[in-house]
């Protein structure tokens, strides 16, 4: 399961996260840094511009997920538990444009690893 931006919010409430208002909410083409490459995010480079649209984050993660990258104003931009199979993301990956396509990349990566 791939949740994305409210969908990976839902995802760590049920798992026993917790979700609160952003400090500054994020809109539009702006990076992220990835700190972990194993499987939802692979191969894309340390920092990379997505697509936000949010106002609100996970402030609390659940157990058993790996924090996969953040932002300067979010600290959870996206999520993985293989063991559920799921991931998440704050940011919006089926939003992307040619000179930013890390959007599609992380949709066909998570394509590859739902097959």
């Amino acid at each position: 399961m791939l949740g994305i931006c409210a969908g990976m919010q839902l995802q760590a409430v049920f798992a026993g996260g917790t979700i609160g208002r952003s400090r500054a909410g994020e809109h539009g083409y702006l990076p992220i840094r990835v700190h972990d490459s194993s499987d939802l995010l692979r191969g894309l480079p340390p920092e990379t511009v997505v697509f936000h649209d949010h106002d609100d984050e996970v402030v609390v993660v659940p157990p058993g997920f790996r924090v996969l990258a953040s932002s300067a104003d979010c600290a959870v931009q996206a999520i993985a538990d293989p063991m559920r199979r799921w991931w998440g993301t704050q940011f919006h990956p089926e939003e992307f444009r040619p000179e930013d396509p890390a959007g599609e990349q992380v949709l066909r990566t998570f394509f590859a690893l739902a097959a």
